[in-house]
Formats: structure tokens, sequence, C-alpha cells
């Protein structure tokens, strides 16, 4: 988890005239939309580690393995032809995509 800046605590308003310099200004609907993308990251994150729960490694390490992988999608406009694939710079990589992409 990241660390809590003590910044961000602090809810004292510079001028209650202005409340555009309050550092807290939270509206109940961004609140709950934060809570809602939080929930569905986590989510995603359980799932990724149900999934990969065989290879060994822990779902927040597949994502730091997978950050430098990358996709490659050529078109050509004239005939309309596309291609595309994943390219992987790890074998570890493929293995998580081959795991992960399975059911699909």
């Amino acid at each position: 988890m990241g660390e809590v800046n003590a910044y961000s605590l602090e809810s004292t308003p510079t001028d209650p005239a202005k409340p555009s310099e309050n550092l807290k200004q939270w509206l109940r609907s961004h609140v709950e939309a934060h809570v809602k993308v939080c929930f569905a990251a986590y989510a995603i994150l359980a799932l990724l580690e149900i999934k990969i729960s065989g290879l060994g490694i822990s779902a927040v390490d597949a994502l730091d393995i997978l950050r430098t992988g990358f996709r490659v999608k050529l078109c050509d406009q004239a005939s309309g032809f596309e291609w595309e694939t994943m390219v992987e710079l790890e074998s570890e990589q493929k293995k998580i995509r081959n795991v992960v992409y399975k059911n699909l």
C-alpha cells in the first residue's frame, strides 16, 4: 500500500468564504465513484490472483512483470487489412498471458 500524505489529511479551510481553497472538497458522488473504482480494481486483482495461483507468483508481481509487454497493431488503410499481436519481453509474460486468457 502507498503512504498517506500528511498534507492530504489536513481539512482546515484557509478561508471559509473561498471554498476553492479548502483542502477537502469532496462531493458525495465523487466519493461513491471512488469507492466503486477501488472495489472494481480489488475485484480484478483478486480474480487475477485466482487465475495465476498455479504459477507461484502474486497478482501484484504479475502486474509488475506484465508492465513491460506491449501490443502491436498494424493497419493498412488502403486495403483495410489489420494485424495485431502481443509482444512479450520476458518468458513469464507469456506464461501469465496464456493462463489468464486460456478461457477467452
